[in-house]
């Protein structure tokens, strides 16, 4: 029998706790919840707190992707051509069906 990856250990455990205990999710979605705090329910020094740590972050996830297309060789853009067809003005369209 294979190995199971991390993923697919914890989905089989997931499994069994629901199949054992019918409140399971409501518990655990109550408990998920408590890590978060809503910004409105912060004071003024946690949320500058909170700011901070997400601009630090963003400022490595930025820093780590650019690294990492540094290395893929991506450092242009992808460049698309598209078809750009003249303006036709409805007149014309209108004198074009009326003659023919």
């Amino acid at each position: 029998m294979p190995n199971k990856s991390r993923a697919e250990v914890q989905r089989a455990y997931r499994e069994r706790k629901k199949a054992e205990d019918k409140n399971y999710l409501k518990r655990e979605s109550e408990r998920v919840l408590k890590y978060h705090t809503p910004v409105s329910e912060l004071n003024a020094t946690a949320l500058n707190e909170r700011r901070e740590r997400n601009r630090d972050n963003k400022r490595r996830s930025r820093e780590k992707k650019k690294e990492t297309e540094k290395r893929c060789g991506m450092l242009t853009p992808l460049k698309v051509k598209i078809a750009v067809y003249p303006a036709v003005r409805k007149s014309q369209k209108i004198k074009k069906t009326i003659k023919d």
